[in-house]
């Protein structure tokens, strides 16, 4: 049974449905909705047991496909694009294949068909050193000193290839809150 995303429409024009990634939230599909708002109508949902769409029990992966079939049914979409970055490329990958009618284009971001990766294992110094440029990023972000000190010696080294500290920004105000607000279940 679908539940009602919460969801942030942007502008005017053909649809493009956005899916974050995980953890993820609507808000931190801004770096690409702020853009592509000024042409196309996009509709950012949190999915389920991510953001403002809360949800406590466990659940499979059909239900943020129900989820987003019921979001697009409410808002008498009956076809859109759909942008899919990381896990929400799996989750727009599953759309496609189920409902090819309703989505006549495909965009994905760092996203695989098979979600297994050749990551090499996560020690414990990774996992220190990237909380620590985490929490110091938090208090200033983008400060270069941490970047240099920490950042590039943690498990941020996988997520960007360059350092910037535009990238750091944006993890202090979008990707951290976006964490922060992933249920268990998700």
């Amino acid at each position: 049974m679908s539940i009602a995303l919460n969801v942030k429409i942007k502008g005017n024009g053909y649809p493009i449905l956005c899916l974050h990634g995980h953890p993820g939230s609507a808000a931190s599909m801004s770096v690409f909705t702020d853009h592509f708002c000024q042409r196309w109508q996009t509709l950012a949902p949190d999915l389920r047991g991510y953001g403002k769409s809360r949800y406590r029990r466990d659940f499979q992966l059909e239900e943020h496909l129900e989820d987003l079939i019921g979001l697009l049914d409410r808002q008498k979409i009956q076809q859109c694009l759909i942008l899919g970055w990381s896990l929400g490329g799996i989750i727009a990958l599953e759309l496609v294949l189920r409902h090819p009618d309703r989505f006549p284009g495909l965009i994905l971001v760092a996203s695989a068909a098979r979600p297994w990766g050749s990551h090499p294992p996560i020690t414990t110094t990774d996992l220190i050193l990237t909380g620590m440029a985490a929490i110091l990023n938090q208090i200033k972000p983008g400060w270069r000193w941490n970047i240099d000190t920490f950042a590039r010696r943690s498990l941020f080294q996988y997520l960007f290839s360059q350092h910037q500290a535009i990238s750091y920004q944006y993890l202090a105000q979008d990707a951290v809150p976006a964490y922060l607000g992933t249920s268990p279940a998700a």
